[in-house]
């Protein structure tokens, strides 16, 4: 029975629609919806509104340059399938005007019609462009010119139940047309639909019909604002008799309104907008849905717009409280979490005792625990109580919310609820408390009891490239100039990994690798790099702007190794290496223009007597306007199709995703943005060996640098959703992280068992190291750093040997003997990036001074008459301080601050987060050595607040 009635539970959701809150869009503006039902899912094509000003149409209008479309199986989860058509790409539009105005899209004979108006380039008024398509989502092309004899706005295509199509639009007056089956010219002289109402503006003309009665919907200026009317006809063109009302004007003087009107699984919905996420400029608008119904003689019931909008919620899922129901005319109100981001959403704040709302249709199943999970915030501490059903109804939990004003996520017990659809009452029991969202999750826990926090791993590890074999995931990424390079990491939960190798020692022996001749490679060396296993043998494909070539090194044993390298000139950027399933292999590259390439059957090269061919003109398109053109090629063939991954950075825009999906390796291929938030980007996907999807990504995160993030992905209509309503979440439902130590980084007393490997696979030099001038024989348990020559900059001295920092913090601590240095040489421990400082020992007038330096400018030094000297470095990451402090000590017990504190800073010159560095170089003469005990590194920082 208990199966029977989840089963009953999930049909109703699907039945009905789930948590469609309004907006509903809530990642960018869009206003004038087109809502459509194609197959199984709705599709929803809006104006996009941006604001004007800079170069952008007029600051205080209307502007907007593109489309997008989205779609949703359940009214639910919505996905933006990025831009479809904009301005630039249609010949005829006066791409100065930004006005690119309410569409519409229909579905006849095979093709997908988008319907768009614009000012004409050369006639200056309206006038109504086509772009056709095979699929609702695109490519999209668009007809060279508009429609003959069209000059207006807000175009409706309707097809009556004989195939014939109407289209309708506005200008001053509403009128309409049949169109030809070509559905790109009009069939018949256009008429005036000359019933409506004589005063005010009247807009947006959109046409449905119902129990042989068409209606024509439009929003009309009755009085100062407009409202959405309907009237009623026996034929398509009329003659219609004005019937009612179906929204009133908006009460706090938004002042347009748009409709379309739609019947999906048995319930009619109204799409419309308002200007929710910019209230104080109503030329932003965000559309949203609520439920439409008829009355038994065919008018139409009016529409009370809701914050709430349709369907049920899932009680696990996070339910915004602010998009209430209904509330409490005093003691409750909300507001934006962040004015500055309003893109972020709202939270709800019961300011007394008498503050309430109401949410209902939350659906609950079984609780294995009865917990809620309440994101709340108090400045004085308060409290909350939950009832079910009525105001009267049992309570099922209280929380008491902790002074501060913080937001925190506290978990309450929860009584027993009978499994089915309840209405939650959420009301204030003591003093001012704000809710961001609440819920019941299933398993009973919390999102931070027993699951990962973004970022993963919170240091640099960019471009990951991750595969599966059997229940084992292995990762490789980018550390550029530094040797042995590209790094092979494993894990068993895709949360703690451990480094097992390198694809190479040296990646070549050029002047620039080696730091000679006042040569260096930083930022540069091997980029993204691609993992991949095939017939038994593991591959990473790289490639280098230093030596203007592609790498691919292969091995049995990933762990072990050896690895066998081959390379081939020219440089392939940013390549995915794939085998298709012929057994043929391929890199697909590019920056904007994705190419193709063949390879050898020994991947020496691409295959003589092919040519790469471009399969995408420009990847970026899909996200707007290019600021960074699409790079970071992954490509997967999963279920027959193949999925393309880039990372794009729109201008005005974040780093963001895009995927293309194509049937052949070749295309054509389908683009759409997939995650665009706080610019987590660049990746690809991995499945659990339970069939669970993630999204690998990194983001940038100031001077620790990329930072590697896991976003779930759910499946839909064959495309890869990511993100949590469509954002990366700050917690994910793997294993919580063990720490980075020892798998990441690592302390090292310098002492080796006989055979053992010369360093921990944490260690990397920077650049190729000069392996004459090290050792940890020549006095066992230490690391003798010898100069071999002079340098003028630290930046450009060998043997720097180097290991992540981390985040939030971190310390690094060395002891170094430094009584063999000789005159202007100079050791220590760094903070390596083009902004770098250190903490060390300067010998000069054969004196030896500890010193703090910044970017090569002394700022402290101490006189130092003992043959050992301890050093610290400390990072602080939190909030981004990016602060680096150095510290000295005699005795190793007490630490001195040395210098000032070092703001780091993430420099593309080096493209690296800042690493620990032990280094020794001679400014005068070569030959002189230090010894270094030992290297430690941990999270804590001293009882000195840094």
């Amino acid at each position: 029975m208990k199966k029977d009635l989840l089963l009953g539970l999930c049909l109703l959701l699907a039945a009905r629609g789930a948590r469609a809150q309004n907006p509903f869009i809530m990642d960018q503006y869009s206003a004038d919806p087109s809502a459509r039902v194609f197959g199984d899912s709705v599709y929803v094509y809006p104006s996009h509104d941006i604001r004007g000003g800079n170069g952008k149409g007029r600051a205080d209008w209307f502007c907007m340059e593109d489309y997008h479309a989205f779609s949703s199986a359940d009214l639910r989860h919505w996905y933006d399938h990025g831009m479809i058509v904009s301005q630039d790409k249609v010949h005829w539009v006066d791409t100065a005007s930004y006005s690119m105005w309410a569409p519409d899209c229909i579905f006849h004979n095979g093709k997908y019609y988008f319907y768009f108006p614009s000012r004409a380039r050369n006639a200056g008024g309206f006038a109504v462009g086509v772009a056709v398509a095979d699929k609702p989502y695109g490519p999209f092309i668009p007809q060279d010119q508009p429609i003959k004899d069209v000059h207006g706005i807000d175009p409706n295509v309707f097809i009556d139940k004989d195939g014939q199509a109407y289209l309708y639009w506005a200008q001053g007056k509403i009128y309409g047309a049949r169109l030809k089956d070509n559905m790109v010219e009009l069939a018949s002289e256009p008429v005036v639909l000359g019933e409506l109402p004589e005063k005010g503006l009247k807009e947006g003309p959109y046409m449905i019909q119902r129990n042989g009665i068409y209606y024509l919907t439009y929003p009309h200026v009755e009085n100062k604002t407009e409202r959405l009317e309907y009237a009623m006809g026996s034929q398509p063109l009329g003659p219609f008799k004005v019937s009612g009302v179906i929204m009133d004007e908006w009460p706090d003087g938004c002042w347009t309104n748009h409709q379309s009107i739609i019947q999906f699984k048995d319930q009619w919905y109204l799409f419309y907008h308002h200007d929710d996420l910019s209230p104080s400029f109503d030329k932003n608008r965000s559309v949203r849905v609520d439920s439409l119904f008829f009355n038994a003689d065919g008018t139409i019931r009016k529409v009370a717009p809701t914050l709430r909008g349709v369907g049920l919620t899932g009680a696990e899922e996070m339910i915004q409280v602010d998009r209430y129901s209904a509330i409490s005319a005093a003691g409750a109100r909300i507001s934006f979490l962040d004015s500055s981001d309003r893109f972020r959403g709202w939270k709800l704040t019961l300011e007394a005792t008498d503050g309430w709302v109401r949410y209902n249709g939350v659906v609950f199943g079984e609780m294995s625990r009865g917990i809620a999970e309440i994101r709340a915030a108090s400045p004085d501490g308060g409290a909350i109580g939950i009832r079910a059903d009525a105001m009267d109804g049992p309570v099922i939990a209280t929380a008491a919310v902790p002074a501060g004003g913080a937001w925190s996520n506290i978990a309450a017990s929860v009584s027993p609820l009978k499994p089915g659809v309840h209405d939650l009452f959420i009301k204030s029991l003591k003093g001012k408390v704000e809710v961001d969202w609440i819920r019941f999750p299933r398993n009973g826990l919390t999102h931070t009891d027993q699951q990962a926090r973004n970022p993963i791993i919170y240091a640099d590890v960019p471009d990951m490239s991750i595969i599966r074999v059997g229940d084992t995931y292995y990762m490789s990424s980018t550390t550029m100039h530094m040797s042995p390079g590209v790094p092979i990491m494993r894990s068993k939960d895709l949360v703690n990994w451990d480094i097992v190798g390198y694809a190479y020692d040296r990646l070549d022996d050029v002047d620039e690798l080696d730091l000679n001749n006042g040569k260096s490679a930083y930022g540069r060396g091997s980029w993204a790099s691609s993992l991949r296993y095939h017939d038994g043998r593991f591959y990473v494909s790289t490639f280098s702007g230093t030596t203007g070539k592609t790498y691919i090194y292969t091995t049995q044993d990933i762990e072990k190794g050896p690895w066998k390298a081959v390379s081939f000139k020219p440089s392939l950027h940013d390549n995915s290496l794939f085998f298709d399933e012929d057994g043929k292999a391929y890199m697909l590259y590019g920056s904007g223009k994705i190419m193709l390439a063949e390879l050898n059957d020994d991947l020496s090269g691409i295959r003589e007597g092919t040519t790469p061919q471009m399969i995408i003109e420009d990847a970026s398109s899909v996200a707007g306007p290019i600021g960074l053109r699409a790079e970071g090629s992954q490509l997967f063939r999963i279920d027959g199709k193949y999925y393309l991954f880039n990372i794009t950075w729109p201008r005005g825009g974040m780093r963001t995703v895009t995927i293309h999906r194509a049937d052949r390796l070749t295309g054509p291929y389908v683009g759409r943005v997939a995650l665009q938030d706080k610019g987590v980007a660049q990746g690809g996907l991995i499945n659990t060996p339970n069939g669970e999807w993630y999204a690998y990504l990194f983001r940038d995160f100031g001077a620790v640098g990329r930072v590697p993030y896991m976003v779930p992905v759910q499946w839909q209509d064959g495309w890869p959703v990511l993100g949590v309503d469509h954002r990366a979440p700050d917690t994910v439902a793997l294993p919580i992280s063990k720490g980075l130590d020892p798998g990441i980084v690592a302390s090292d007393d310098f002492s080796r068992q006989k055979g053992a490997p010369a360093f921990p696979l944490v260690w990397q030099w920077n650049h190729n190291p000069d392996n004459s001038r090290w050792s940890l024989d020549q006095r066992p348990g230490y690391l003798r750093l010898t100069t071999g020559r002079v340098d003028t900059s630290l930046l450009l001295a060998r043997n720097t040997l180097t290991q992540r920092t981390f985040g939030p913090g971190c310390s690094g601590v060395t002891a170094i003997d430094v009584s063999h240095m000789k005159e202007g040489d100079q050791a220590g421990l760094l903070l390596l990036q083009k902004k770098y400082g250190w903490v060390g020992v300067r010998v000069t007038g054969n004196k030896k001074y500890v010193v703090s330096v910044r970017e090569g400018t002394t700022t402290d030094s101490v006189a130092l008459t003992q043959r050992t000297v301890y050093l610290r470095a400390d990072c602080d990451f939190r909030r981004r301080a990016d602060k680096g402090c150095f510290y000295y000590s005699l005795d190793g017990k007490n630490w001195k601050p040395v210098g000032t504190a070092l703001k780091m800073e993430y420099t593309l010159p080096h493209f690296m987060g800042y690493r620990f560095g032990l280094f020794n170089y001679a400014t005068k003469t070569p030959g002189g050595y230090v010894d270094f005990d030992y290297f430690h590194i941990g999270e804590a920082f001293s009882s000195t607040e840094n």
